[in-house]
């Protein structure tokens, strides 16, 4: 992720062998991008599931 410019290193101001991976604004784009993807995606598959005979009960049990 570094190579294409979506992170990059910092290196911690109060201890200098720590080193901390952090998104650039390319990154966060990807990000915004990707999470209402993920989010959308997520919502459809729990409604199919949610229908099946055998999982919907699972999954009615799982989201309490």
């Amino acid at each position: 992720m570094e190579q294409s410019g979506l992170t990059e290193r910092v290196v911690c101001e109060t201890d200098r062998r720590g080193v901390f991976g952090c998104l650039t604004a390319a990154g966060r784009e990807v990000h915004a991008t990707a999470s209402s993807f993920y989010e959308e995606t997520l919502v459809a598959t729990f409604a199919e599931i949610a229908e099946d005979p055998e999982l919907g009960p699972l999954l009615a049990r799982v989201r309490g």
